[in-house]
């Protein structure tokens, strides 16, 4: 809390915080703050904090969807998900799943031995980001409550019917059920083949 009263008043209320490189990440509904320093010592004098403004019209509306990553901490904002880098900027990723900003999620983790992040919403439906491929995927039938990484390299998360479901790398199924998938790619035109030959 020490930390939080350090970032100015402006920007609504303080949503979460996250760290990166050696400051916390203080995210409002309106603004995004990095406060850094050793703080004051046990007698409350000899250091403090130091408060920067990382963005005065833009914070985050999820606190489920802050997440610290390799590669710097994924959030959503009104405008959409976002990736705060290591230099403190703040990058849109959110263009492919747009139409997923209107959601409520409730956790996000990322999937140890991977370069993805899930995002978990209350409706059943999860967001998958790819950062290595920059890429987004989609899940259904994922009511959930909350997710973690758990004993450090499986990710489980928690159903709202109760269940805990853990990632398996050699089953693939959906708690036993086996699950349709869907591919879109882009158009294969046939005849550009070799004399029509398909």
């Amino acid at each position: 809390s020490l930390v939080i009263s350090e970032t100015p008043r402006h920007g609504g209320d303080v949503v979460g915080v996250a760290p990166l490189n050696d400051a916390v990440v203080v995210f409002k509904e309106r603004a995004i703050f990095a406060v850094a320093g050793n703080g004051p010592d046990n007698t409350g004098g000899n250091g403090g904090f130091e408060s920067r403004s990382l963005s005065s019209d833009m914070g985050c509306t999820d606190q489920g969807t802050i997440v610290s990553l390799p590669i710097g901490v994924m959030f959503k904002s009104a405008k959409g998900f976002f990736l705060l880098t290591p230099n403190f900027e703040a990058v849109y990723v959110g263009a492919d799943v747009e139409a997923y900003n209107g959601r409520t999620f409730v956790d996000a983790a990322p999937i140890p031995g991977s370069n993805q992040v899930i995002f978990l919403s209350a409706d059943g439906e999860a967001l998958l980001f790819d950062w290595f491929y920059k890429s987004w995927s989609v899940f259904t039938n994922h009511p959930a409550l909350s997710a973690c990484v758990w004993k450090e390299d499986t990710f489980a998360y928690l159903r709202d019917d109760g269940r805990v479901f853990l990632r398996s790398t050699s089953a693939y199924t959906d708690g036993g059920t086996a699950y349709a998938l869907k591919i879109r790619t882009a158009p294969i035109r046939v005849t550009d083949s070799v004399q029509g030959f398909w």
